[in-house]
């Protein structure tokens, strides 16, 4: 029942296994791998990175800066995310009703939602 491939076990002292494990150390260090050892990010690249963030956090800087241009009593909670964050932008006299002084407003929110709504400020459509 022996399988002529096997060879029998060797008993090696610990300088020949420490060899042996070096041998394939070094052998497999030579095969490649599919994943490369990360490189080094070029200055260029590091510095068009941290403009990028800069950007992005004067960007908020700036929304956040347009948003208490805004006075309070002109921004309304947003249906999308429920912020007190919807603002009229723009307002005009209604094409119909302007003459009783009903309004359209456009509204805005900092999480893209935008809708017309009508203002009537003297409830004159109830």
């Amino acid at each position: 029942m022996s399988d002529s491939r096997l060879r029998p076990l060797q008993l090696v002292d610990a300088e020949e296994a420490a060899r042996r494990f070096d041998t394939v150390v070094e052998t497999t260090a030579r095969v490649p791998t599919l994943v490369s050892a990360p490189q080094p990010v070029s200055p260029i690249v590091a510095e068009v990175g941290r403009l990028m963030a800069l950007m992005e956090r004067l960007k908020e800087r700036v929304e956040a800066l347009e948003a208490e241009l805004i006075p309070p009593h002109r921004r309304r909670k947003c249906p999308c995310c429920h912020q007190l964050s919807l603002a009229v932008v723009a307002n005009r006299p209604h094409p119909k009703f302007g003459p009783e002084g009903i309004e359209e407003h456009d509204v805005r929110c900092s999480c893209g939602y935008h809708a017309s709504r009508l203002y009537d400020p003297r409830d004159f459509l109830r």
